[in-house]
């Protein structure tokens, strides 16, 4: 579809809300699976992970939501990563930043402050010596808003001129890449 140069909106929405309803799923077999995590860390290892865990978090609020006064959301993260991997023209870059802007406008917005108190009462909980992840409040919510607005996230990245000004070359460069994502997702997934 993107790289044939057209968008199917209503397909992509109905996938959207299948990622999002997936994902309301997925907290039963992640709390299991933290427990076993925590039980084999000493509590150095679950302080670092936590750590980590609220490095990445600011990473993606940088990327994805945006700091006060820092750029527009992605403008260091995506739009670079699709400009090195596409080789983007200067003029292809303003057209999609001006796209993506756009695209934002009418999206509807992640709740960051709830995926960040469920982050921040895992950190807490998971740093000290007694542990349940099915006991953190907000889990199932938060993980299901992510995975859907990120599904989202990505359909609005796509849509419309599937990027902007990509040229074929470019936009089945892209569609491989998402491929291949999808595929290292899924990949994944059967491992665990």
């Amino acid at each position: 579809m993107l790289a044939a140069g057209t968008f199917d909106a209503s397909g992509v929405n109905g996938a959207v809300a299948e990622v999002a309803q997936a994902a309301a799923t997925v907290p039963e077999v992640a709390a299991q699976s933290l427990n076993q995590l925590h039980a084999v860390l000493t509590p150095e290892q679950r302080s670092a992970l936590a750590d980590k865990i609220d490095s990445n978090w600011a990473v993606w609020r940088a990327e994805n939501v945006g700091e006060p006064g820092a750029s527009a959301p992605g403008e260091h993260g995506h739009l670079a990563a699709l400009t090195s991997e596409l080789a983007l023209t200067p003029d292809q870059q303003d057209t999609i930043r001006r796209a993506l802007v756009e695209r934002e406008r009418g999206a509807p917005p992640v709740d960051e402050r709830q995926i960040g108190t469920r982050l921040h009462a895992l950190d807490d909980a998971f740093r000290a010596d007694a542990f349940d992840a099915s006991s953190i409040p907000g889990g199932v919510a938060a993980g299901a808003q992510l995975a859907g607005w990120g599904a989202a996230h990505l359909a609005r990245v796509i849509q419309d001129d599937e990027p902007p000004s990509l040229t074929d070359a470019q936009r089945a460069m892209l569609a491989q890449k998402l491929r291949d994502h999808a595929a290292h997702g899924a990949d994944a997934e059967g491992q665990s």
